[in-house]
């Protein structure tokens, strides 16, 4: 892929980022409640899947598809101290989401 392509490619990431967050954000000011308690339930899980949660996803998808394009780029220098922050607060998430789901349940 050429450089000039990855650069549109990142900026529309980008773009779809911030938009998600901008559309998400106005739906939870605009209408409150109602947007917060909107889930889907699919049959594989036990457990409403809300929107917040599907939009985290989203972005997080997003910023990894990101990081993968700049490394590419050669914006994206190795960072111990970044990648090992980063990697520690998502094994926390992880386990602390796991302790609440075993003591709590669903």
């Amino acid at each position: 892929m050429k450089k000039i392509e990855r650069q549109g490619w990142i900026r529309f990431i980008q773009t779809l980022g911030f938009g998600v967050i901008i559309a998400l954000s106005l739906a939870y000011a605009m209408f409150r409640q109602r947007v917060s308690e909107k889930f889907i339930k699919l049959p594989a899980f036990d457990f409403p899947i809300f929107i917040g949660e599907i939009a985290l996803a989203v972005c997080f998808v997003l910023f990894v598809w990101l990081l993968i394009l700049r490394y590419k780029d050669g914006k994206l220098k190795p960072n111990w101290f970044f990648w090992g922050t980063f990697l520690f607060y998502g094994f926390w998430i992880v386990c602390m989401a796991l302790t609440g789901y075993f003591k709590v349940g669903a």
